[in-house]
């Protein structure tokens, strides 16, 4: 998406997602909150110079009705967005968009897109970024349900790895 979309939630959620998390396959996720901004990072490895690559990712909350989002800075300037379920005060879901229904409501024109260049290790790939329209976005969830446009098969739970006593 071309940006974050939805109206913003402040600190003391913001607060609760700081904290290294881990991921159902084991991969840990330390989170920031500095400024009342999310931070989020990630190793990666490149083989070609046989050496990790930390990448720091911006990560803004909104809320749209009911429901939470979260939007993922990426490398290129646009955003991955997800759904963000707080299952407890240490266990939150994630829950990816589904692809079928999304690439669905582009073709048929419910949602608009831009085309971008994104840099891929060495090379430059045209891609199309959905444009962020809250309208739009409400719409097509609206019509088609949260759960069918992000869908709980695909959910990833993320648990903190030392969670907070509390007095």
């Amino acid at each position: 998406m071309t940006s974050p979309t939805g109206e913003r939630v402040g600190e003391p959620s913001l607060a609760s997602l700081e904290g290294t998390s881990v991921a159902g396959d084991g991969s840990e996720i330390p989170v920031v909150l500095q400024q009342n901004e999310l931070y989020a990072g990630q190793l990666d490895f490149d083989h070609q110079r046989r050496q990790f690559e930390a990448i720091t990712l911006e990560i803004t909350l909104t809320r749209i009705g009911k429901h939470h989002f979260m939007f993922v800075s990426t490398t290129s300037g646009d955003y991955y967005f997800a759904q963000l379920l707080y299952i407890s005060p240490d266990k939150v879901e994630v829950r990816p968009p589904d692809k079928d229904i999304f690439e669905r409501a582009i073709a048929d024109g419910e949602l608009a897109t831009q085309p971008v260049q994104s840099p891929q290790k060495g090379n430059v790939k045209s891609r199309l970024v959905i444009v962020a329209d809250e309208n739009a976005f409400s719409a097509l969830i609206n019509r088609h349900g949260i759960d069918t446009c992000f869908p709980v098969r695909d959910a990833i739970t993320y648990c903190k790895k030392n969670p907070k006593l509390k007095d």
